[in-house]
């Protein structure tokens, strides 16, 4: 029974599935939603291009019809007015086409989330198997593609004779009134309700298979119990690995940091929580630098190296104190602090002079 229960996917995704998921493209998404865009896109577009569009076909098929007798019109000269004209279209149409391409596009990126990923379009072996590919047209999901292309067909078939039932009074009135404006404005007119009644029924049929491919995307990322678990720890242990990482970088940090401490001039003290191994040379920086710094453990074996390499420790609480809150090892010390160092050097310097190199500073060790 146990083993029975840790095979069946009960588990919700974890955050972890469902990016890894996403990265490979398997995320819900109706393309259904780009044709509805599409439909009513093209309904925006075309109430507010269509007038001047229309007045400038007009137009350039009326000066076409004229200039048909014009004897500069045979042969090439036929072909190059031919071509201009054709331009002339092509630019005329080209923002709307445009302004579609865009609404489609941003449909797209509303589903995805703007995600954009080639996962999908590497080669598998397994989509040219005709086995799995049988398997797919006879499944569940096969069976509701059939389903939805029957239900698109319905609704282009319903719309067109919605549209035309409406339209039919006004058909049959072209018997009388037979005119190319009379039969461009009957076009326009049910032009734009075949659009609208397709386009509408098209986002409900979106907004229903939208929900569908939700659901179905989360029931097949769904996990096992055990899938979960074997996830979990392999999460503990990439954080395990970098805590590790981390620690190891602390710990090579801390050594070069302990080992630079026998080139200090001077180590200021607290005397006891906190030490700051100080510097100064003009070829490396033009002010003194930190070499070493620490509190607590750190700053007594700070004092520790500095006793064992002869280094001078000096007590200045305040000026201790005041650095440990601003500096870092390996540069320079603030510049208000400039005076009060200056005066620990030039003591070292002095107390040097008068005693030589056993001179060890104020602090015993």
């Amino acid at each position: 029974m146990a083993d029975n229960d840790s095979g069946e996917k009960t588990e919700e995704p974890t955050g972890k599935k469902l990016e890894d998921a996403r990265e490979k493209g398997q995320i819900a998404k109706s393309p259904e939603f780009v044709t509805a865009a599409f439909l009513l896109g093209s309904l925006m577009v075309f109430s507010f291009a269509w007038p001047p569009l229309w007045r400038f076909l007009m137009d350039t098929m009326g000066g076409t019809l004229s200039q048909a007798g014009d004897a500069s019109h045979d042969g090439p000269g036929l072909i190059t007015y031919l071509q201009v004209m054709s331009f002339r279209v092509i630019v005329a149409t080209v923002g709307a086409m445009a302004s579609l391409a865009v609404i489609a596009i941003g449909v797209q990126a509303m589903q995805t989330g703007g995600l954009i990923t080639t996962k999908t379009l590497e080669p598998k072996f397994s989509r040219l198997n005709p086995l799995s590919n049988v398997g797919r047209l006879i499944g569940t999901q096969g069976w509701i593609e059939m389903a939805k292309a029957l239900l698109k067909m319905t609704i282009v078939s319903y719309a067109v004779y919605a549209t035309l039932s409406e339209a039919w009074p006004d058909i049959q009135g072209l018997a009388l009134n037979t005119s190319p404006m009379s039969l461009m404005e009957l076009m326009q007119k049910y032009g734009y309700a075949l659009m609208k009644n397709a386009g509408m029924m098209f986002l409900v049929l979106a907004l229903a298979d939208y929900g569908w491919m939700r659901w179905k995307t989360n029931e097949d990322l769904k996990m096992t119990k055990q899938e979960v678990k074997e996830e979990g720890k392999a999460q503990e242990g990439n954080a395990e690995v970098k805590g590790r990482r981390r620690a190891l970088a602390r710990e090579r940090i801390r050594r070069a940091m302990f080992s630079a401490v026998k080139t200090a001039d001077v180590v200021v003290v607290n005397p006891v929580h906190i030490a700051i191994a100080i510097k100064y040379d003009p070829a490396v920086a033009p002010a003194p630098y930190i070499v070493a710094l620490g509190e607590r453990k750190i700053a007594q074996r700070i004092k520790e190296l500095a006793f064992q390499h002869g280094v001078p420790v000096i007590e200045n609480k305040p000026l201790a104190r005041a650095m440990i809150k601003v500096a870092k090892v390996g540069t320079m010390i603030p510049v208000e602090m400039y005076l009060a160092v200056a005066e620990v050097l030039a003591f070292v310097m002095r107390q040097r002079e008068r005693f030589g190199s056993k001179w060890r500073g104020t602090v015993a060790a």
